[in-house]
């Protein structure tokens, strides 16, 4: 009977709990409608307008997390051409460029996934990452995956989640 009653707590706790966040999260109420208090939606001018309903970078306390990013101009919104190489270092430029806006530097990134629909042009992906990514530098952890299609026929889509 002990541990039914201390169960029984833990849910109505939890449930109290969960209501009082519930509570929070709806009078937090803006414009675009509803947010948690500690998440904000950020975007750059240094960053293509999002091709979808999304936001291009999202903060939640001391971590920034960006949306998936493929290389498109931020001007003309086409698709970088050159293959995954070209794709990469457009997508770190279009990072790079952006990340004042934010406060943010490399030295905040804690890690980067890579999505590829062409691992055999991996090696070049590698390349234009090691051209931001000095050899002496703390780099990120980084994790790559092979996908069968991206966005808009896109050879490389790449997500970064900092910490600051």
């Amino acid at each position: 009977m002990r541990q039914f009653i201390s169960q029984s707590a833990f849910f109505f706790a939890a449930l109290a709990s969960s209501q009082a966040l519930r509570s929070i999260l709806l009078a937090q109420k803006t414009k675009r409608g509803y947010t948690a208090a500690m998440i904000e939606a950020l975007s750059s001018k240094n960053l293509p307008p999002p091709q979808f309903r999304y936001s291009a970078l999202v903060k939640s306390g001391p971590y920034y997390k960006t949306a998936g990013m493929i290389a498109l101009d931020k001007d003309s919104g086409k698709l970088e051409p050159g293959g995954a190489g070209a794709e990469t270092a457009k997508i770190l430029g279009n990072l790079l460029a952006a990340l004042p806006d934010f406060g943010l530097s490399l030295e905040d990134l804690v890690s980067a996934t890579i999505y590829t629909t062409r691992m055999d042009q991996f090696p070049d992906i590698n390349r234009a990452w090691e051209a931001v990514f000095e050899k002496d530098s703390r780099l990120p952890a980084r994790t790559s995956i092979g996908v069968n299609a991206l966005p808009i026929n896109a050879t490389v889509e790449m997500e970064f989640l900092f910490y600051k």
